[in-house]
């Protein structure tokens, strides 16, 4: 059994699982002895191993759900106590927002809805967590990798069943997939991996031209397992501009050393 102390020194056991009661699925409105039971991960209960053990007032209800057992939850819950992001699925709602006006879902539309955003949800953080993308990347920016699995699962899902837009960084990543076949795992890793990056300053505090845009290229260029033309539609879509968006490996080193002594 593993054990994890949080940042917090709050103490947390994998022998633990999270889990939401059955009262919690009784949503009103509806007959559910017809609406199978669907968890956060997007399975029916008869296809899911439900656990019974519950993380005792530790978790943020928001962040839980019924999910199994395994090294991928493993990681979530070490990385929920090294964090206090929310880093756990949850459940789909029986409503959501199109337009500024509230959608109730019908129970057709809330078995589709919650079984594409709990699917899609366990595919993107699964293939995610076995990247080396996210292996070498510091635990705040696998959260915010994680996050943003949870919203285009989400998002992806709620325009499946309606006339909802998704925030444009999803419409990217969807068109990535389709036209590149960059997987939402690669889109969502490349995300948190620049989601700290800044300009570089010179000596009078001024920007210099560019440099944030070649520092995007250098993180893309650092990534295994991408194509060239796969790379270059990463660069597009991260918003590196028209100027410097050609430059290959060397040139972009060679631009930024430049740069970086102009920082110093």
């Amino acid at each position: 059994m593993t054990s994890y102390t949080d940042k917090n020194n709050r103490y947390l056991t994998t022998d633990m699982q999270y889990t939401i009661g059955k009262v919690s699925a009784k949503l009103p409105g509806w007959d559910f002895s017809q609406i199978p039971y669907i968890d956060a991960w997007g399975r029916t209960e008869s296809s899911g191993k439900v656990g019974t053990r519950v993380v005792n007032n530790m978790l943020n209800p928001s962040y839980t759900s019924t999910i199994v057992e395994g090294e991928m939850e493993e990681e979530l819950l070490r990385l929920y106590m090294q964090t206090d992001e929310s880093v756990f699925p949850s459940r789909a709602a029986k409503y959501f927002n199109v337009d500024g006006e509230r959608k109730d879902l019908t129970a057709e539309e809330y078995v589709k809805y919650a079984t594409i955003k709990g699917q899609t949800s366990y595919e993107v953080v699964s293939e995610l967590l076995k990247s080396k993308a996210y292996k070498g990347m510091n635990d705040e920016k696998k959260a915010i990798a994680v996050e943003d699995s949870y919203t285009l699962a989400n998002q992806l899902a709620k325009s499946k069943i309606s006339d909802y837009a998704p925030d444009s960084w999803v419409v990217k990543a969807m068109e990535a997939k389709k036209s590149y076949n960059i997987p939402y795992s690669t889109f969502v890793a490349v995300r948190a991996e620049l989601s700290d990056l800044e300009s570089l300053k010179d000596a009078d505090g001024d920007t210099i031209t560019n440099s944030l845009g070649l520092l995007k290229m250098e993180a893309i260029y650092n990534m295994k397992g991408l194509t060239d033309k796969q790379r270059q539609a990463l660069f597009e879509y991260m918003g590196v501009g028209k100027n410097v968006i050609h430059y290959n490996p060397a040139l972009v080193k060679q631009k930024l050393a430049v740069m970086r002594k102009k920082a110093q």
